[in-house]
């Protein structure tokens, strides 16, 4: 796939060039590369949050490019979990109520498994359970980032998108937060695919490629 954009002078910048790129259920893997080398941008593409200038992307057998605004949604919906940076809880809603979000649409079409009492198993097995009732401005940075975690897990995704989670924490509450997106992967065989500037937190994925000049390169 390619990708480019216009500058603010108006000259375009191509910050994909022609990557193939495979990801295999269950691996993690991690995307390092400078600022600005189009890793968010490539991740964006994967989870049909953006488009790309030419190529195709894949999710099994189906081309996630040429499917309509809504059956991208479905994807998303039933597939992905994101987590970004930023955490974007909102902050009226509970705990609980943050992570049930997503889940929402999805129960209201098929009730074989109960949203809410899934969400009550994992904050206690990540031991946040006890902040079930909290709002946002409750809670310390490492378990806003962490309830993020579980809410983009709700819907038992294939795959997580992970842009950043650890960017904004200090090192203690990335390692914790990087440790149980590993704890995932192992545990329920959820592909990571990880953007990251930790070269610490790259090294704990099972591959780590490179972005850089619009090029991706394995590098481990």
């Amino acid at each position: 796939v390619s990708k480019s954009y216009l500058s603010p002078s108006g000259i375009s910048e191509r910050v994909l060039r022609s990557i193939n790129f495979n990801l295999i259920q269950g691996e993690s893997v991690a995307i390092i590369g400078p600022s600005g080398s189009g890793k968010s941008t490539l991740l964006n593409i994967a989870g049909c949050l953006d488009s790309p200038d030419s190529g195709e992307i894949f999710y099994r057998d189906t081309p996630l490019n040429k499917l309509m605004p809504l059956e991208k949604s479905e994807f998303r919906l039933n597939s992905v979990g994101f987590i970004f940076q930023e955490h974007h809880l909102l902050p009226h809603l509970s705990v609980l109520e943050n992570i049930l979000l997503p889940a929402l649409p999805k129960n209201a079409r098929s009730r074989k498994e109960n949203p809410i009492q899934k969400a009550l198993d994992m904050l206690t097995e990540f031991k946040l359970n006890h902040r079930i009732d909290h709002f946002p401005s409750q809670l310390s940075g490492g378990e806003k980032q962490r309830i993020t975690v579980i809410r983009a897990l709700i819907n038992s995704p294939a795959i997580i998108l992970a842009d950043e989670p650890t960017g904004s924490l200090d090192r203690k509450n990335a390692i914790a937060t990087t440790n149980m997106l590993c704890e995932i992967n192992t545990k329920f065989k959820t592909t990571l695919l990880l953007v990251t500037h930790s070269d610490e937190i790259a090294k704990k994925m099972s591959k780590i490629y490179k972005l850089s000049d619009g090029r991706l390169h394995l590098i481990s």
